[in-house]
């Protein structure tokens, strides 16, 4: 027998099958008992998240499905040989005794000299599941048999030790689960705390002192305002680029609608002069009536203006 990768086993312990510590169980056909009625686990009655039976099936004889072959009693623990690494595993409580299981479970009836709890709390670990999982024989519905279960190697503590060790397990799985639902209690407090810190957000009580230091800030009704502007402006824009679109034929498939304003990096006003400026020297400057109908720009007729070059090109950058 080849032993598991474990730490060296502690002095009275001794390495053993699963096979040389279980007993035999009774196959049973329901079928015989047309009209009794029964109790039916099977894969899907097993909580694999708590390790207990949840939702058992009843049927009467007549009716059990074909899987339902295996006879249970208390303290039998069910190992599914189905999907090993899903840890389908439970004990059967007192209320199961002389029920049905499926023969999709290794039923595993530990020896009256073992402690059963022992045995559940080990075929749990990875090193029992991962040994298994290496043997799984199919693709879409990978499973062991029941001599692969029972083959596999064990570390037998002595009886006393045994139950030492459970209680010990139990006294640890019950303060973790205590962690857990304090954990849940947390979460509840901290979804809670979340809520409360968004709602004082959105009431202004965040930024009480901000406000108190930034009192220069742009009242929210002028941004308010603003914005309404720059949409109707831009609902405005939409509307002539329909009524242009009603009177233009379609487009090339390639080509799409736009407005200069998408187009342009940006725009500015030039200075305004009036005519008491003109001079007859200096930079021309441009006005609508110097450009014709076609598009042609005339500068002969354009005024000149007597301005110095670094002032009006800082001129023009302030506005860009």
């Amino acid at each position: 027998m080849t032993e598991p990768k474990l730490s060296e086993l502690p002095n009275d312990w001794v390495w053993t099958k699963l096979e040389e510590i279980s007993e035999k169980i009774e196959k049973v056909n329901p079928r015989n008992h047309e009209k009794e009625e029964l109790i039916y686990i099977d894969i899907a009655s097993i909580d694999n998240t708590n390790q207990k039976i949840i939702n058992p099936k009843i049927y009467l004889g007549k009716d059990a499905p074909s899987r339902a072959r295996q006879l249970i009693k208390a303290g039998d623990i069910l190992f599914s040989t189905v999907r090993t690494y899903l840890k389908n595993i439970a004990i059967v409580g007192k209320e199961y005794d002389g029920q049905i299981a499926s023969t999709g479970f290794c039923v595993i009836r530990p020896n009256k000299s073992i402690n059963n709890k022992f045995i559940f709390y080990f075929s749990q670990t990875d090193l029992f599941i991962n040994s298994l999982n290496q043997i799984q024989r199919g693709t879409s519905y990978p499973a062991v048999r029941d001599s692969d279960v029972f083959s596999q190697p064990f570390p037998l503590a002595p009886l006393p030790e045994q139950c030492r060790i459970v209680v010990r397990i139990e006294e640890l799985f019950s303060h973790l689960t205590a962690g857990v639902e304090a954990l849940q209690r947390a979460k509840v407090q901290l979804q809670r705390y979340r809520q409360a810190v968004l709602k004082a957000a959105v009431e202004g009580r965040l930024t009480e002192e901000w406000r108190r230091t930034h009192p220069e800030v742009e009242p929210a009704e002028n941004l308010l305002k603003r914005i309404s502007i720059e949409k109707h402006s831009k609902i405005k824009i939409e509307e002539k680029i329909e009524s242009i679109k009603e009177i233009l034929s379609e487009l090339p498939r390639t080509w799409a609608w736009t407005n200069l304003e998408n187009l342009k990096d940006f725009s500015l006003y030039g200075p305004r002069f009036s005519s008491d400026d003109y001079s007859t020297e200096g930079y021309a400057v441009l006005r609508t009536s110097d450009i014709s109908d076609s598009g042609k720009v005339n500068t002969k007729t354009a005024p000149l203006i007597p301005l110095d070059r670094d002032d009006f090109l800082k001129s023009l950058t302030s506005r860009i």
